[in-house]
């Protein structure tokens, strides 16, 4: 199993619903209850996230999944205007 993530505290608002969705799901922490609702957020984001993916991939002509081998690394870097101005066009690369 991963490492523990840790995140800061939502506030004292989001705090409180927090408590309240788990407390109405069973009793569950509010750890537990917050990775749940995070877990859920991410699986409705997957279409935008792929196409995110497909943009910045396509950007540093690369595949999906060397992009994402990159990011999984924690080697991948954001691309600067001026990195992206140097790159050849394509009609022009190898």
């Amino acid at each position: 199993m991963a490492e523990r993530l840790n995140i800061r505290h939502p506030g004292e608002f989001y705090g409180d619903m927090l408590a309240i969705e788990a407390f109405l799901k069973g009793g569950r922490s509010m750890s537990e209850e917050a990775c749940n609702l995070l877990c859920a957020r991410l699986m409705q984001r997957r279409e935008i996230r792929g196409e995110m993916l497909t943009h910045l991939a396509k950007k540093r002509r690369i595949s999906v999944s060397a992009l994402m081998d990159e990011i999984l690394k924690g080697k991948a870097q954001a691309m600067t205007p001026e990195e992206y101005k140097a790159m050849p066009d394509e009609d022009e690369a190898p």
